[in-house]
This record gives structure tokens, C-alpha cells and sequence, in this order.
């Protein structure tokens, strides 16, 4: 399986750009293209007086050639072989020629600094002014929470307020219930005293 060589290889120059050159082509007549029977291409090109080619794989039916030769005519062609690398490649095209510009050179990214900022239009009389962000900082904080957190946070705050007072409240009144009573004469019967004297408990031993 040998496709014919690709037809209608044109080579043009790129305006602004001394090293470039833009070739396009398309299928053989005999090689109907279909999304199960495509084509793959590889371009061979190289300058005038130059024997040797150089080679890339297009990934269409276009390229753009970025290394070429300012000033010189450069020599193109293209072979083509079944996508699925079934049978061989095709014999190469008929070549075409093509010479770059030789215009000014366009520079593709400014250089770093020299960026130009647009300019910027009067505001006419009739027209409002357009409002200026203020250079005064807002003295109110942001609060980003959501009102239902705040909610929660204040109930969480409030219980644990409740539990403290009753705590210290519970403490207080166990100290207040222990604690010795300083005056002479008899001593009321603590917390943990027993209600009945020992030797009023039937069969208790008299000491």
C-alpha cells in the first residue's frame, strides 16, 4: 500500500518574520479522505545551495518552518504514507520554492519593561466622574462568619457560664457545711457525725 505524493504544495513567506515560511498542501486525488483512512506527512526543505534537507512530521496539512535562512529561496517538499504505517511512504512531492520575508523583524513578546500602558481617556464635561477606590482603610472589621456560628458560639459560651456558677455555687456550700465551728460549748453534729451516740445502740460495748 503506497499513496500517491501530495498535490498542490505551496510555500509562502511570513510578513515580519526574516526565518519563517508557511507551507500547506493536500491529498492525493486518488486517496479519498475519510476519518478511517487518513494520511500522515513528513516535509523535507533546505535552502539554496544547500545539499542537505532538514525534516519534520506535520501534524496536518500545514507547517510553519522556523529555522530557515533569512534572504535565501528554500526548496520544499512533502511525502505522505497510511496513518496506521501500512505500506511505505509515498514518492515526494514535486518541489516548491519559497523565500522568506525581508521585512522588519516583529518582535512576538515585548521586551520586559517596555510594556506600554494604554492611554487613558479624558472624562468629558457632561460625562459623571467614574468612581476612585478610597485610599482610607474601612475602621469596621470584616466579620466573615456565618450568623447561624455566631449563634452556636453564644449558646456554647452561655452553658459553660452555667455549669461554672453552679460548680463554684455546689463548692461553696460543701466548704460551708465541713468546716469546724470555732465557739466553746457543744458542738452540733457534722455532716458525716452519726445521729445516735454509740453507747445508746443496743449491744454495744461500753467503753
Amino acid at each position: 500500500l503506497r499513496p500517491d505524493p501530495p498535490q498542490g504544495l505551496r510555500v509562502e513567506s511570513v510578513p515580519g518574520y526574516p526565518r519563517r515560511l508557511y507551507a500547506s498542501w493536500t491529498y492525493p486525488d486518488s486517496w479519498p479522505r475519510q476519518p478511517h483512512f487518513l494520511l500522515k506527512f513528513r516535509l523535507q526543505y533546505r535552502p539554496a545551495q544547500h545539499p542537505a534537507w532538514s525534516m519534520v512530521e506535520p501534524a496536518g496539512l500545514e507547517e510553519v518552518i522556523t529555522d530557515a535562512v533569512a534572504g535565501l529561496p528554500h526548496a520544499v517538499r512533502v511525502s505522505a504514507r497510511d496513518f496506521l504505517d501500512a505500506g511505505t511512504w509515498s514518492a515526494w512531492s514535486p518541489e516548491a520554492w519559497g523565500t522568506p520575508s525581508t521585512g522588519p523583524l516583529l518582535k512576538e513578546m515585548p521586551a520586559e519593561g517596555q510594556l506600554q500602558k494604554p492611554l487613558e481617556k479624558e472624562p468629558q464635561a457632561d460625562s459623571p466622574a467614574p468612581p476612585r477606590p478610597s485610599l482610607l482603610p474601612d475602621p469596621r472589621p470584616l466579620d466573615h462568619r456565618d450568623p447561624l456560628e455566631q449563634v452556636a458560639v453564644l449558646a456554647s459560651l452561655g452553658i459553660f457560664s452555667f455549669l461554672g456558677l453552679a460548680a463554684g455555687a455546689l463548692a461553696l456550700g460543701l466548704w460551708l457545711r465541713l468546716r469546724p465551728d470555732g465557739k466553746d460549748g457543744p458542738q452540733k453534729p457534722g455532716f458525716l457525725a452519726p445521729v445516735i451516740p454509740v453507747d445508746k445502740i443496743p449491744g454495744a460495748p461500753n467503753l
